[in-house]
């Protein structure tokens, strides 16, 4: 597996940035069939091949992803749609 780690200081505080990771999910969703939960400030996330989390706290998010060997080529881009969504919805 592939594993994706990335940790990104905000601003917002935890409620906001609920909503940007919910944001995030719902993108995920409608182009991708990623399905999202909530574990207390954990968001889950769940697709053929791929899992991952969203974990949210008052100054940071953090994203893990393990990606399959399928789809380890894909791990470049898929760092760099994360960078790009974070970059959106928490600035």
């Amino acid at each position: 597996m592939a594993s994706i780690h990335i940790e990104r200081a905000h601003t917002l505080g935890k409620a906001d940035a609920r909503k940007s990771a919910e944001h995030i999910a719902a993108r995920l969703k409608h182009e991708l069939k990623v399905d999202s939960h909530w574990q207390g400030d954990v968001l889950q996330l769940t697709h053929a091949g791929a899992k991952g989390s969203i974990v949210v706290d008052d100054s940071k998010v953090e994203v893990r992803v393990e990606l399959s060997f399928m789809l380890r080529p894909l791990r470049a881009k898929v760092e760099r749609d994360i960078h790009a969504q974070l970059d959106k919805y928490l600035n």
